[in-house]
């Protein structure tokens, strides 16, 4: 079960996984909760009866004594497990919605205990502090007492003339010390979404957005072209295009190669070097985030935010892009902030004309899974390992602003973010026992001959996880798409006043934090049993949050452990932070 807990009012859920023989159990296993540090009286020698403390040996293996009616007098609720069988084997589920009293639990069945749980109103601050500590403790250009000396504060020069640009600042991605505008900028966004869950942490929120912007403002050219990363090492692949990780995965064309810590002393000739080639992912993100920032900056600050914001779509407009999916949906949320600002840079037109081709990327419907999103061509589906859900999540921003003049599209909008949630996140959830929501539909199927797609309708297939036999054979954890889901459904579980949406957006959340087939919180500040988190430099980045789970061929769940798989489960990664940042800002 999740390690987190539950909000008072929130979705509960635990599940059993037999050890072994799953027939030689019962069919309904009764279940009792009661206050941590407690357990109901089991069987114990006759001598140790008058004892103060419980009995200490093998607890387990000793039956409960009394009855039904005497355990629920010592409980706060009880219930029964059911068993079940799916996809990934038998199992046992319980419910407990109904149980709503806020303290430390732990659920006590005649086999088993679970860990403490909370119930409370306030569980997710828990979450919000550890991203503040997360992102703080990956600050570049500063010394992190406890994490890392001062680091690359002489960032960095052109990779054009070598000339010096002061962009120290900002974050280090992923336990490394790289700057990927196209991935690390983005905790702009999980910072807006923790300002806006509430006052407890808005002074330290606005603190991290003025430490991002030192790096980033200085990303930006002086016509308005937002540069690519810093310390990317030497650019790698035949072509820009190819290059790219995976899937709409950007940021990834570079090796590492080079210095990646340097002396710290401006000009003395090992800086970091800003890779200057133009993404339109990279311009209308850095649009996107500005705008938002300018919204809860104070006014000087807010004022510059959205001035480079204004120039960096100017020049995004004009240099424009090749119109796939990632970059109409960029260039739509680019425009939707903007307009949320009070900009008027981004017309009513822009907005409608974007919304209508994105909306037309949409799957029209038909047998089985429907209304995902596909590519330009419609020769596959859209798929992002970082940013699974950012079209329709777009989508729904348009809803939720409802700009002047655009209430045709506002309308399909709505329409689009319901079909994508009921008949493909939704409908394909169900076909395992935790409710995980899929990696990605599948028109073109790489090595059916080495991997499962489970049949999706009219051909195609679909995976809960990244097919490992890829084009790149990046076998990439899924932490990022099923918080970018997340976010999804608990925005549109506010906007629709849907409480299913509401619901299964907690239950994605608790996927990651424990209830999933290995019982590991892969939010390692979050409970006490995690994998070991892997990063290339920092043996402890502080509340770091893994890659999470990848898939085997034939689709089912594998999550390493221990210390060998180095980095395609364990990785730290801020992605998977930012996105649930979103969604516990909505619920």
């Amino acid at each position: 079960m999740t390690q987190l807990g539950f909000r008072t009012r929130g979705h509960k859920v635990a599940t059993l996984v037999p050890q072994g023989d799953a027939h030689s159990l019962p069919e309904r296993i009764p279940f009792y909760v009661i206050p941590t540090g407690w357990i109901l009286p089991r069987e114990a020698p006759a001598i140790y009866k008058e004892a103060v403390f419980t009995w200490p040996f093998d607890v387990l293996s000793a039956r409960w004594a009394g009855n039904h009616e005497e355990r629920m007098k010592k409980s706060v609720y009880h219930g029964e497990f059911t068993r079940r069988e799916g996809r990934w084997g038998t199992h046992w589920r319980a419910e407990f919605d109904g149980f709503t009293k806020p303290g430390v639990y732990q659920i006590e069945t005649e086999r088993q205990f679970s860990l403490p749980f909370q119930v409370g109103d306030n569980i997710y601050e828990r979450l919000v502090r550890g991203y503040m500590i997360y992102l703080h403790s990956q600050r570049a250009g500063c010394e992190v007492p406890g994490i890392r000396p001062a680091e690359n504060v002489d960032d960095a020069v052109l990779d054009t003339d070598g000339s010096y640009v002061p962009a120290s600042g900002g974050w280090f991605d992923a336990g490394d010390t790289r700057k990927w505008m196209s991935l690390t900028a983005f905790n702009v966004e999980g910072l807006y979404a923790a300002w806006h869950c509430g006052p407890a942490f808005r002074t330290q929120v606005l603190d991290e957005i003025d430490w991002g912007n030192r790096w980033m403002h200085a990303m930006v050219s002086p016509e308005g072209q937002v540069w690519e990363d810093i310390g990317g090492g030497t650019f790698r692949g035949e072509s820009y295009e190819e290059s790219w990780w995976v899937e709409n995965h950007p940021g990834g064309s570079a090796d590492n190669t080079g210095n990646t810590i340097t002396d710290n002393i401006p000009m003395s000739g090992d800086e970091r070097t800003i890779r200057t080639t133009y993404n339109p992912w990279v311009q209308f993100g850095f649009v996107r985030h500005q705008a938002m920032a300018s919204t809860i900056l104070p006014p000087t600050d807010s004022a510059k935010c959205l001035f480079l914001a204004e120039k960096a779509w100017r020049v995004g407009v004009q240099r424009g892009h090749d119109r796939r999916t990632l970059f109409v949906s960029a260039q739509l949320r680019a425009a939707l902030e903007l307009v949320a600002a009070g900009s008027k840079v981004a017309t009513a037109g822009d907005v409608t004309s974007l919304a209508r081709e994105l909306l037309s990327r949409q799957d029209p419907g038909g047998e089985g899974l429907s209304h995902y999103f596909l590519e330009k061509d419609a020769m596959d589906a859209f798929r992002c390992i970082a940013f699974s859900c950012d079209p329709p999540l777009t989508l729904l921003h348009l809803c939720e602003l409802k700009p002047a003049s655009a209430g045709e599209v506002v309308a399909a909008a709505e329409q689009a973010v319901r079909n994508y949630i009921d008949h493909y996140l939704l409908a394909d959830a169900a076909s395992n026992p935790y409710g995980v929501t899929p990696y990605g539909a599948f028109i073109q199927q790489p090595h059916p001959e080495a991997q499962t797609y489970r049949p999706a309708g009219r051909g195609r297939g679909v995976r809960t996880f990244i097919n490992p036999f890829n084009k790149a054979f990046l076998i990439h954890g899924t932490n990022g798409v099923v918080m970018a889901q997340a976010h999804l459904l608990a925005r549109a579980g506010k906007y629709f006043g849907n409480a299913a949406y509401s619901a299964h957006a907690e239950l994605l959340l608790q996927w990651s934090m424990g209830h999933n087939p290995t019982g590991l919180s892969t939010f390692t500040g979050i409970g006490c049993r995690h994998p070991v988190p892997y990063s290339l430099l920092n043996l402890s980045i502080p509340e770091a949050v893994l890659n999470g789970f990848v898939g085997r061929p034939d689709d089912s769940p594998y999550l390493e452990t221990g210390n060998t798989s180095q980095w395609n489960t364990q990785e730290v990664w801020g992605i998977p932070y930012m996105h649930a940042m979103g969604a516990i800002a909505n619920l």
